[in-house]
């Protein structure tokens, strides 16, 4: 894959898309025990390059200690946390012009099952994203 068409239509053919606009595509991914995680595809130029963001929701910001958040992204191997709106996320960047599937869905499985993880421990075990 080496555009975001290329991209989007994979997805298309590979997951349920829950909705998608001309530069995001929405996908709630089943993590098990009635779980699900919300992953958004962005596509965003930066240093004269397409890019594309993998981000899903983790918890609310009194839910996680900034030190803790910090910490687990030293350890980390895919993906780091931030925060916006009052939403810790977790955050995957990658050039598209050298995605090939696998680059794709790693991230996705990874990424969902990780936040879906982090999620229930700082949420006391509730689904809230």
């Amino acid at each position: 894959m080496t555009t975001w068409n290329e991209i989007k239509k994979y997805l298309r053919l590979t997951y349920n898309i829950a909705r998608e606009d001309e530069d995001h595509v929405f996908i709630v991914f089943g993590v098990g025990e009635h779980r699900t995680q919300q992953i958004v595809l962005s596509r965003f130029i930066a240093i004269n390059r397409e890019f594309i963001e993998f981000r899903t929701p983790v918890c609310r910001v009194g839910q996680m200690d900034a030190m803790q958040a910090l910490e687990w992204n030293c350890q980390s191997s895919v993906g780091a946390l931030g925060v916006e709106g009052g939403v810790y996320f977790l955050i995957h960047n990658a050039l598209i012009s050298t995605l090939d599937p696998a680059e794709l869905e790693i991230p996705l499985k990874a990424l969902a099952a990780v936040a879906d993880s982090l999620e229930s421990r700082h949420t006391r075990g509730r689904d809230e994203f």
